[in-house]
């Protein structure tokens, strides 16, 4: 019985893909062009794509609504957890710079806000935090390939990133990729300093606008900071790349709170599929650059996260000092390394 319902399964799974390829194959097109509309633009937009495609607009309509659906049940095969059992070639490949302080990192964590059209002034309320206008917080982590390995999104604007980021963490349901032993990601000075989840230190200078021109860190707090921030800026890019690509996530549409959070995680998956299968891409060299600054990515607002789940206090705290400890281990040798005062 198990067998005949694994065999069913992975029939279905097939017959999915299958319909998925052929709507990413004939229907793609149409969704970029849908998904670069703005809400003060949108109907006009929408007749210019159906004038593209010689279609009417209920059909363009339907068309976008369909590649959606087929996009983010796509999403298992496209958004997939790194590889846990290698250092990365990118870290690899800047000997001193990253290499062999974050040999062990496997990924950056980050929050970022997008449009959220949401119909009432109550009803905004959650939706607005740092941002004018009302957004959503989508909480993502990539890989040093420019890839993103998860994807969280819905989160009211007011959420802060260290709070999703706990909730995606010790919820089963979410499916998190946990780190093995051994591994982390970097996160920046909103998170704390967690065993598999490596900050920098806070109350130093840290984010790479802060050394823009002639600026050098001085002291081995700052010359860590700096490298971290370097390594992690990968996210950054990443969000970069994704809002060039699809201007629809700075001015929503007026859809349904559902289908603007469905719209955050196709995003994520058509950035995938580019990356992985297009030989090259304007957008993704334009981005791909060390210590790019990317405006509008600033800093996550300090927020102490919590504790770990399911662990008593004095057992997190201890996995905390454990890191702490490493982070001291990994400053030490970089600062002799590059022989600054301690």
């Amino acid at each position: 019985m198990s067998s005949d319902n694994e065999s069913e399964a992975s029939s279905e799974d097939e017959v999915v893909e299958l319909v998925v390829r052929y709507v990413l194959e004939k229907k793609l097109e149409i969704a970029f062009q849908s998904s670069r509309t703005g809400q003060t633009h949108y109907l006009v937009s929408n007749i210019l794509v159906a004038d593209r495609f010689q279609h009417s607009n209920e059909t363009i309509s339907r068309h976008f609504k369909t590649v959606l659906k087929a996009i983010c049940r796509f999403a298992k095969e496209v958004i997939k957890p790194p590889d846990f059992g290698t250092t990365h070639p990118y870290i690899m490949s800047r000997r001193d710079k990253y290499y062999p302080w974050f040999k062990d990192c496997v990924g950056a964590i980050d929050g970022t806000h997008i449009s959220a059209s949401v119909p009432t002034d109550t009803a905004q309320i959650p939706y607005r935090g740092r941002k004018t206008l009302p957004t959503q917080n989508v909480m993502c982590v990539c890989d040093f390939d420019m890839c993103f390995t998860y994807v969280l999104a819905g989160w009211e604007g007011t959420a802060n990133d260290a709070r999703i980021f706990m909730e995606a963490i010790s919820d089963p349901q979410s499916k998190f990729p946990h780190p093995p032993e051994g591994k982390y990601y970097v996160v920046d000075s909103g998170y704390s300093n967690m065993l598999g989840y490596f900050a920098p230190y806070r109350g130093e200078r840290y984010h790479l606008n802060d050394y823009q021109g002639n600026r050098v860190p001085s002291s081995a707090r700052e010359n860590f900071n700096h490298a971290h921030s370097s390594l992690r800026n990968v996210i950054e890019r990443c969000f970069g790349v994704l809002k060039a690509r699809f201007p629809i996530l700075k001015m929503m549409p007026s859809y349904s709170l559902r289908k603007q959070r469905n719209i955050g995680i196709a995003s994520c998956v058509i950035h995938n599929f580019i990356r992985k299968h297009a030989i090259t891409d304007d957008l993704f060299i334009e981005y791909g650059i060390d210590d790019m600054i990317i405006e509008g990515e600033g800093p996550s607002d300090i927020c102490e996260t919590g504790t770990y789940t399911n662990l008593s206090a004095s057992e997190a705290q201890k996995r905390r000092r454990d890191m702490d400890s490493y982070r001291d281990g990994v400053r030490l040798g970089m600062s002799m390394y590059n022989r600054l005062p301690l």
